[in-house]
């Protein structure tokens, strides 16, 4: 007998007795259930359990979410057909084909069309004329065009993610001129206003991109604002459209706190936070965009703060923060979770807590580098910065294995910033030949000294953003707290 029979409670009980355990436990599981007539079954039980479990949320999220009730509508539309009740059928997909219409969504429409080829086999559905025909071919030919258009698009930009996750900011001419060559595509030259707008999105958002690993500031901004106005009509009806107009804030945002407008950035999370709220109470979006959405609002928020200076407020975070990812830990990004751990211990190595600095970044360490490809960079300075940590703490002789482990990985890096080499040369030529900290000043003086000259070079000045090695240098050759320094520091940026 099906354990999905009415009456028949025993998937309940199972379902109850797991729903108990903090980690699911087979073995503690059986020990619990082991009075149960159904115990010798349990393989079984526990198969149709996670496939009624299944059906029901799916069901759940269908009738919750508009971006799959258009294509539960295709199933009725099939079910309707192959029932022989055409009349019914091709009423709801004319139903479903002006729905597809209004969302833009080019690959249902086309299915519409392919629909109506399927009820012409049927004399009272066959268009009239020959002309009624080719007016179909015709709208089928310009959407399998608009397809091609957003796959070109979507190619284009999986192409330039992979290649920025992989080797990080700009660092050279070379890097320039590759971020050029994706800006010199043909999709990048075609005329905004003559493209579909879901393409016209994309267009925008492409160059808004480009435009930013270009240092081009004002021309991303410029792009983000024509993204976010072509997206905010439809963000109430897409999930994917909402998280795109939330993505387009952020880089607005980021820009915006780069420029020193730290007012209207931070209106700017409002706003994202604003309407995240707004459709959250109106059930307009899942659990999981609303992970997602929140991920992006912690990061900018976190990022705004260490642009701005405001470390107190980042150290108040630090426990929201820690208790959103423990909500959902296996289920954020690793890049998420490294980035969040990466803040908070630059934040404590600022704050002269240096023991929390080591515990945040030994999360980050623990991670071997092929697991976390997309983030090399971050892992770059991971390294640096745990030196560092471990020099401030006073570690018993910052152990050789320590330097040696940071010199190995620097020397072994394709793509090294001028500023990370400086970094290489001067553990190779002080700190692995003779490391003693009290005498060390002279040589910090003149590490200080080179990297102010490196990062003059605008594209070197971005390492600066992952870690200012320039006013921990002061503060250790002047003696003053790194706190004092750095705020110093960015107060005068400010006033520049």
């Amino acid at each position: 007998m099906s354990i999905m029979h009415q009456g028949d409670n025993t998937y309940l009980k199972l379902f109850r007795a797991i729903a108990k355990q903090k980690e699911f436990d087979e073995i503690e599981l059986r020990e619990i259930l082991k009075n149960e007539k159904f115990i010798e079954r349990l393989p079984k039980i526990k198969y149709f359990l996670y496939n009624f479990i299944l059906r029901k949320l799916t069901s759940y999220y269908w009738s919750r979410n508009p971006d799959t009730f258009l294509n539960e509508m295709f199933i009725e539309v099939d079910i309707l057909y192959k029932k022989n009740l055409y009349g019914q059928a091709r009423k709801r997909m004319l139903k479903l084909k002006a729905l597809a219409e209004e969302n833009e969504e080019y690959e249902l429409l086309l299915q519409c069309y392919r629909w109506e080829r399927r009820f012409s086999v049927n004399t009272s559905y066959r268009p009239k004329t020959a002309r009624d025909r080719d007016a179909i071919l015709h709208r089928e030919i310009e959407l399998i065009k608009n397809i091609e258009l957003l796959s070109r698009f979507s190619a284009l930009s999986d192409k330039f993610f992979i290649y920025i996750k992989t080797y990080g900011e700009v660092r050279k001419k070379a890097d320039k001129e590759k971020i050029q060559e994706f800006l010199n595509d043909p999709m990048m030259k075609l005329e905004p206003e003559k493209l579909p707008p879901p393409a016209k999105i994309m267009f925008h958002h492409l160059h808004l991109q480009f435009h930013y690993y270009l240092q081009d500031y004002d021309r991303a901004l410029e792009h983000i604002e024509k993204y976010l106005t072509a997206l905010k009509p439809k963000i109430s009806g897409s999930e994917s459209t909402l998280k795109r107009y939330i993505n387009g804030l952020i880089n607005k945002a980021l820009i915006l706190g780069g420029f020193g407008r730290y007012s209207t950035a931070f209106a700017t999370l409002d706003k994202m936070r604003n309407t995240i709220d707004s459709l959250a109470k109106k059930n307009q979006i899942s659990e999981e965009t609303t992970k997602t959405l929140d991920t992006g609002v912690y990061e900018l928020e976190a990022e705004l703060y260490m642009q701005s200076g405001q470390y107190n407020k980042i150290i108040d975070m630090i426990p929201v923060i820690e208790g959103f990812m423990k909500k959902y830990e296996g289920k954020l990004e690793l890049e998420y979770v490294l980035f969040f751990n990466y803040i908070f211990a630059c934040t404590q190595l600022i704050m002269g807590n240096y023991k929390q600095t080591i515990l945040y970044l030994n999360r980050i360490l623990n991670h071997t580098k092929g697991e976390i490809t997309l983030r090399e960079d971050l892992y770059c300075y991971c390294k640096i910065v745990y030196l560092i940590a471990h020099y401030e703490a006073g570690t018993e002789g910052l152990p050789d294995y320590l330097i040696k482990s940071t010199y190995r990985f620097l020397a072994q890096r394709n793509r090294l910033y001028k500023v990370e080499t400086a970094i290489l040369t001067f553990i190779k030529n002080k700190l692995l030949k003779n490391f003693k900290p009290a005498t060390l000043t002279h040589s910090l003086q003149e590490l200080k000294d080179n990297i102010v000259i490196i990062t003059k070079d605008p594209y070197e000045k971005k390492i600066l953003e992952y870690f200012d090695f320039v006013s921990w240098l002061e503060s250790k050759i002047s003696g003053r707290p790194f706190l004092d320094v750095i705020v110093e520091a960015q107060n005068k940026i400010k006033k520049n």
